[in-house]
């Protein structure tokens, strides 16, 4: 009889995977907080400079770390069957209702107005506008950051038991959330995008750790991100 990919995952408890993860994690959070402060210190001014390098030097350790691990066998793989875009779909649309409630009951509000418009009419800024309200989000954002905390991180920590399994989903749920509140200013912004984020982070572990494959996660990522730019669009 034909086993299964879940059945024939190398669920595996890497150690040295998880020392990958972790010095990428650490690596990450430095260098953008050493961009932070060139900005602070008006070392780097310019707008579109700091946005883009945001993004460079927290993803690019991540990145690193991916091709590392994944090398290992210890990561889960990216794979993607028709079946995934359903799952991923449903907990992606789950995920953004919960956050929504979540908005409306600390903000009073969707918190869907963040889109903006570009500064003006030239090449560098629609490029900059399309770069950061669409294409990280939507594209590059859900990618990178399934595949380091959902295959690198949970990859790593899953053993071969159930109980094992749901814990490396809580941990690396737990991870991806603080990741995303350390850019937070004040305590309700932190409760809002910690929690939304440590919920659909358990959703897209679930998806993940269940299928052994990543298409799931990737999905719900992305419907997650762009159900909240549909709403700002549509506001």
């Amino acid at each position: 009889m034909q086993r299964t990919e879940a059945e024939t995952a190398r669920p595996a408890n890497s150690p040295r995977a998880v020392a990958v993860a972790l010095l990428a994690l650490v690596s990450a959070v430095l260098l953008s907080a050493l961009l932070t402060a060139l900005h602070s210190s008006s070392v780097v001014t310019d707008r579109f400079a700091i946005e883009s390098l945001s993004y460079l030097v927290f993803w690019a350790p991540l990145v690193i770390a991916i091709v590392i691990v994944g090398r290992t066998g210890a990561a889960i793989p990216f794979r993607f069957r028709w079946i995934d875009g359903l799952w991923g779909l449903s907990v992606g649309l789950l995920a953004r209702a919960i956050s929504t409630g979540i908005d409306l009951t600390v903000y009073g509000t969707t918190g869907s107005s963040y889109l903006g418009s570009p500064a003006d009419n030239s090449a560098g800024a629609i490029v900059f506008f399309a770069l950061t309200a669409f294409i990280a989000p939507l594209v590059l954002g859900p990618v990178i950051e399934e595949m380091f905390f959902r295959g690198t991180v949970l990859g790593a920590l899953r053993g071969d038991t159930a109980t094992s399994k749901s814990i490396a989903v809580v941990i690396s749920s737990l991870v991806f959330a603080l990741m995303h509140v350390l850019g937070t200013s004040t305590a309700a912004s932190a409760l809002t995008i910690g929690l939304s984020t440590f919920l659909f982070a358990l959703g897209a572990g679930a998806l993940a750790v269940t299928t052994n494959r990543l298409g799931g996660a990737i999905t719900a990522h992305v419907v997650f991100n762009g159900s909240v730019i549909a709403l700002a669009l549509a506001a």
